[in-house]
């Protein structure tokens, strides 16, 4: 059997709510410019699960926010390369939006999940993951925060 070497990464994103619709970011990173997704993204060394996704939030969005629940959890192949697992929470802004702090932001869209279904696979980054987060957020079907553990 062929050696192989499994990379994982694991990113935290948040499904951000206002009046029935959800904050996309469209990302500015030269790999995925141009495409859309929700606030997110890679952990810093041993930060919490939590605190990774409110930090991303405030980062890409400008907006401070409390975390209501999770999602789900993600697992996917990002970019042919390897297999990525991220962590989707529900979040409601608790704060005016400031300027948010990354470079790696082009835009913000606020959109309906139906706005969404019309966004082209070509125009997501992760179409597959997103169109399940979609499917999920449809059903209403959402895990306590104690669910996620940091030990």
């Amino acid at each position: 059997m062929p050696e192989t070497t499994l990379l994982i990464t694991v990113t935290a994103s948040v499904v951000l709510l206002k009046d029935n619709k959800i904050l996309l970011v469209q990302e500015d990173k030269i790999k995925n410019r141009n495409l859309w997704n929700l606030p997110g993204g890679r952990f810093e060394l041993h930060e919490p699960v939590m605190d990774c996704a409110l930090r991303e939030c405030l980062e890409e969005t400008g907006y401070k926010a409390q975390l209501t629940s999770l999602l789900g959890l993600y697992k996917y192949v990002a970019n042919g390369k390897y297999d990525l697992i991220r962590y989707v929470f529900l979040a409601e802004i608790i704060g005016e939006q400031t300027t948010y702090w990354t470079h790696e932001i082009k835009a913000h869209r606020w959109a309906t999940l139906d706005e969404m279904d019309k966004i082209k696979d070509n125009e997501w980054l992760a179409p597959n993951c997103i169109r399940a987060i979609i499917k999920d957020l449809r059903t209403s079907k959402f895990f306590p925060l104690d669910v996620v553990k940091w030990c």
